[in-house]
């Protein structure tokens, strides 16, 4: 089981890695070649189909995946959630078709929309089919065959792109690529479902009044979290049009991907949780308040690292047009120390079957967020939409902590050590960052790891924890002799 867990972990954050960086070369790629104004365009017409997707995703990814963490072989709810995912899809589609041509909206964009939509189903990027998928991978932990299938459709993407300047087509072009890219990685994932699991797609909606109810509150969750999400987008469309959506396209496209850290995290300890949920002497508690100190240590480390170099980094990937959005980036870095919080907390909560108060923290921040767009968006853009986000994602996680200590469980997020720990290589870096760029990001990454070691960022037991989970205990007992 160690040893799966460890593979499990390492093809989760080798093939996130391998991911992020395809991806970042593709989008940048297209970000010069489209240019500002047509990416911002493209932006705002993925962060509504995004949205549109959240209709008939139901929360169904989640529950399924916590029911086959308890019984493995029971395919029944999977088979529920891909046929009901599957008629809401195509109602949704015939019911945006009608709305697109009441509106009048040109050919194009009817093309473009409805590309984009199938792509939802498609595409490993929305947590529709291709996360009901890989339910059985995760909770096996062979995460490894969906990561390399991830991979072969972001190969495929950066090949297409790399063709851009020869056919001359522009957005079109692009997004018959973004949507195009993933077909045979969907396919290929289907056949190895079946093929490593026996799995058999049948017609069986025999779970689907079950479902609904258990993920009704995850539905209104993620719902109100893709509109937490999106919405400044199309608030800054309104106000200031695609130029300023582009930029602060790239500032999300930038931190967005981010949430690999923790979803490679949770995806492996997950399925632990629940199955020691009712277990006497249960680990959970040692093992959620690492997992809490390795998220911020990530958090910290990536905002600290980025801001001393934004203008630079931004201008290296995307060029002298986007140079603009390293502000709004910087700040949108800093909100992932609160984001990554919560997001492991409701994780939690659906582990304790609560999913009511993941619905719960979603409205609260969709209101703070809603509001201080409408504030601040108008006057100052970009960068409003940023500081938006980060004040909600703080009264977020302030919001769920207060929910978290009334189920009576034990509440981390800060302690001494993490704030020494913090301040000294906020330091490190602002001194650091006086160097060129990649001497920067060899030197201040080890003054950063050095720091937290000094400074025994991580106690005893957490050290011992960790190293027992990759089956390394042996290390542990020479790393303590320093502690």
């Amino acid at each position: 089981m160690l040893n799966k867990s460890i593979n499990n972990v390492v093809a989760l954050v080798t093939g996130q890695s391998v991911n992020l960086a395809l991806n970042l070369i593709s989008i940048s790629l297209a970000a010069r070649y489209l240019g500002v104004e047509s990416f911002g365009k493209f932006s705002a017409l993925l962060a509504i189909v995004t949205f549109i997707s959240k209709l008939f995703d139901f929360g169904f990814p989640s529950i399924v995946f916590r029911e086959l963490s308890l019984r493995h072989t029971d395919y029944k709810f999977l088979n529920s959630a891909i046929f009901i995912t599957i008629i809401s899809f195509l109602v949704t589609g015939v019911t945006l078709n009608v709305l697109i041509m009441i509106f009048n909206t040109s050919f194009t964009e009817v093309l473009l929309l409805n590309l984009l939509l199938f792509n939802t189903l498609l595409s490993a990027k929305f947590n529709n089919m291709r996360d009901l998928l890989n339910a059985p991978f995760k909770v096996s932990l062979r995460m490894n065959i969906p990561m390399m299938i991830v991979v072969l459709d972001n190969i495929i993407f950066l090949i297409i792109i790399l063709f851009m300047p020869v056919f001359k087509e522009g957005l079109r072009y692009f997004i018959f690529g973004y949507v195009f890219s993933n077909l045979p990685g969907f396919l290929i994932m289907f056949i190895f479902l079946v093929r490593k699991f026996n799995f058999r797609l049948k017609f069986n909606l025999s779970g689907a009044k079950w479902l609904f109810k258990e993920a009704l509150p995850l539905y209104g969750y993620l719902i109100l979290d893709s509109l937490f999400q999106l919405l400044d987008i199309i608030i800054i469309k309104y106000f200031h049009g695609n130029y300023d959506v582009g930029i602060y396209s790239v500032s999300v496209r930038l931190v967005a991907p981010l949430l690999v850290i923790p979803y490679a995290v949770i995806q492996t300890i997950f399925p632990r949780i629940v199955q020691n949920l009712n277990s006497l002497n249960s680990p959970n508690e040692n093992i959620i308040i690492t997992v809490y100190k390795i998220l911020f240590g990530f958090a910290a480390t990536i905002s600290i690292l980025f801001t001393f170099k934004s203008q630079e980094i931004v201008t290296l990937l995307f060029g002298l047009n986007y140079q603009n959005s390293s502000i709004s980036t910087s700040i949108l870095f800093w909100s992932q120390i609160f984001i990554y919080y919560s997001y492991f907390t409701i994780n939690l909560f659906l582990a304790y079957h609560k999913q009511s108060l993941i619905f719960k923290y979603a409205v609260v921040i969709l209101i703070i967020n809603i509001l201080l767009n409408l504030i601040l968006i108008p006057q100052t853009s970009y960068i409003g939409a940023s500081i938006a986000k980060i004040a909600a994602a703080l009264l977020g996680s302030v919001y769920i902590m207060t929910m978290h200590y009334k189920l009576k469980k034990k509440l981390y997020f800060l302690n001494v050590r993490m704030l020494i720990w913090s301040t000294i290589i906020l330091i490190f870096c602002f001194l650091s960052s006086h160097l060129p760029l990649v001497p920067y990001f060899i030197i201040a990454p080890l003054l950063i790891f050095f720091c937290m070691i000094f400074i025994r960022y991580f106690t005893k037991d957490e050290v011992l924890l960790f190293f027992k989970l990759i089956n390394k205990p042996q290390m542990a007992s020479y790393l303590l002799k320093f502690y």
